[in-house]
C-alpha cells in the first residue's frame, strides 16, 4: 500500500507573538514561510514597525472581547486571547512563537541530545549570528512531523531541565522579590500546583528523567492539549497570584514563571515529543526612541 495514502492532512496555524516590531529577516531563509500557516499576534495598544508589502497576517489582541492589559505577562496575554476568544477554532495544531525566532534550526537539526543542542545554542548566542548559506523550511518540517502521527507535541525552543533549575528562580513567600536565590525554587512549586491540579504525584525526580523542557513558550501542540494547557493557567493569570513575587514589575517575572509552567506542563504530558529548536535572537530589541524613526522608514509614517 502508498505510504501516502495513510497521510492525513492537519490544520495548523503558528501564532507569532509581537509588539513593536516585525523582522523581515527572520524569515529570509525560511522558503516556506507565508501566510497560510502564521499569523502575526500583535499584543498591546502600542504602534508597530513593518513592512506592509510583505502581506503580513496581522491580528491584535485589543480586536477581541476578551484581552489582558497585562503586557508584563508577555506572550501569556496572547495564549491568555487566543484560548478565551477560541481563536484556534478550526485548527487540528495551535503554534506559538516569538517575533525574535529566527526560522532556522539550531545548529544542523542532527543534534544527538539536549546537551549537545545546548553547546550549539550557546555557541549562536555568543556569535549573535547564524552562519550564511543554511536554510530550514519550518514549514515542511512541522507538516512531516503532525502528518506522520496521530499526536506530536513539537518544541522550537528545547533546554536541559538541570539547567533551568540550576537557575535557582524562587517562588518563596518569604523572600517575595528575591527573583533568584537560596529559597523555594520555582520549578519545585510548579512541580506541586501541577500535582494539585492534576492530582498527580510527579517530582523532582519525575521531571529530570525528561528529555528538555520546552521553554519560551515557543511550540506546536495538538488543540486538544492546547485546551488542557490553557484549564491550567488561566486561574493562575486571574487570580494574579503571581504578582506578589515581582511587586514593582522590576523583572517582568509573571511571565516568566508562567512560561516554566508552561513547560513543567508539556515535560509531564504522555505524548511523543519532537525537538525542532529554532534560533532565538533574544539580543533583537527594539529601543523606544527608535521606533518612531523605522515607523517613518518602513510604512512612511
Amino acid at each position: 500500500m502508498d505510504n501516502q495514502s495513510n497521510i492525513v492532512p492537519k490544520k495548523w496555524t503558528v501564532f507569532i507573538m509581537c509588539h513593536n516590531v516585525i523582522f523581515d529577516d527572520m524569515y529570509a531563509h525560511d522558503p516556506g514561510f507565508d501566510g497560510g500557516n502564521y499569523t502575526f499576534m500583535k499584543l498591546g495598544r502600542q504602534d508597530m514597525a513593518y513592512n506592509p508589502h510583505k502581506g503580513y497576517k496581522i491580528i491584535n489582541d485589543h480586536d477581541y472581547p476578551m484581552y489582558l492589559d497585562l503586557l508584563h505577562y508577555a506572550e501569556l496575554v496572547g495564549l491568555y486571547c487566543l484560548y478565551k476568544n477560541r481563536i484556534y477554532d478550526g485548527l487540528d495544531y495551535i503554534g506559538i512563537s516569538h517575533y525574535d525566532k529566527e526560522h532556522r534550526l539550531t545548529g544542523d537539526g542532527n543534534h544527538r541530545n539536549i546537551k549537545e543542542l545546548e553547546a550549539l545554542r550557546l555557541e549562536a548566542d555568543i556569535k549573535r549570528r547564524i552562519l550564511p548559506g543554511s536554510k530550514t523550511n519550518l514549514p515542511e518540517l512541522i507538516e512531516t512531523q503532525i502528518t506522520q502521527r496521530q499526536d506530536v507535541h513539537i518544541s522550537l525552543e528545547s533546554h536541559d531541565v538541570q539547567k533551568i533549575y540550576d537557575q535557582r528562580i524562587t517562588m518563596d513567600e518569604r523572600y517575595p522579590d528575591m527573583f533568584v536565590g537560596n529559597g523555594v525554587n520555582c520549578i519545585d512549586r510548579i512541580l506541586q500546583d501541577y500535582n494539585d491540579f492534576f492530582g498527580t504525584r510527579y517530582t523532582w525526580e519525575d521531571l529530570k528523567k525528561c528529555d528538555y523542557l520546552n521553554m519560551c513558550d515557543c511550540f506546536v501542540t495538538p488543540v486538544w492539549l492546547f485546551e488542557k494547557l490553557m484549564t491550567f493557567i488561566c486561574p493562575i493569570i486571574e487570580s494574579r497570584k503571581l504578582d506578589i513575587f515581582d511587586t514593582k514589575r522590576k523583572h517582568k517575572l509573571q511571565s516568566g514563571l508562567l512560561e516554566r509552567y508552561v513547560a513543567v506542563f508539556f515535560a509531564l504530558e504522555k505524548i511523543e515529543t519532537v525537538d525542532l529548536s529554532t534560533v532565538h535572537q533574544f539580543w533583537r530589541k527594539i529601543r523606544p526612541g527608535f521606533l518612531k524613526k523605522i515607523l517613518s522608514r518602513v510604512i512612511g509614517r
